[in-house]
């Protein structure tokens, strides 16, 4: 029937499309959960929104817009790690796959609560380097 080695390849295989299934479920689930955080930090409301919009600003990959006065929206748009496999495997045809592109939105809302106390409420997703630039404002402004 099959010898050794015959055997070896056939598990090599399923191996490798186990790994592309699961790489495509965790894509179609997305990069992370949603979640809604708070921090109060010094100074007024505009001036904290500006520093955010400053600090994400330099973000690669990462558009920055401001929805409302009191808001900003970060969209990060990546192309997920599924694509890279299926475009190896299946090679020339796979790279169709080069062109999925995977967004994650994240908002940030500042509220003024106090005279010298801000109030932001963070929600969505980020991505690792925009989640890093709120993060220096927060720890600047505490």
């Amino acid at each position: 029937m099959f010898s050794g080695n015959e055997w070896l390849i056939i598990v090599a295989m399923l191996g490798l499309v186990a790994l592309v299934v699961w790489l495509i479920v965790r894509s179609v689930r997305g990069s992370g959960t949603a979640s809604v955080s708070h921090a109060r930090v010094r100074g007024n409301a505009a001036d904290v929104l500006s520093d955010l919009q400053l600090a994400s600003s330099g973000v690669s990959g990462t558009l920055v817009r401001r929805e409302t006065p009191e808001s900003l929206t970060a969209e990060w748009t990546y192309i997920p790690g599924w694509a890279f496999v299926v475009a190896v495997l299946a090679f020339p045809l796979g790279l169709v796959a080069l062109i999925t592109r995977t967004s994650v939105i994240g908002t940030v809302i500042v509220g003024q609560e106090s005279g010298g106390v801000a109030l932001m409420r963070m929600g969505g997703v980020f991505n690792k380097a925009t989640a890093r630039a709120i993060n220096s404002v927060i720890e600047s402004r505490s």
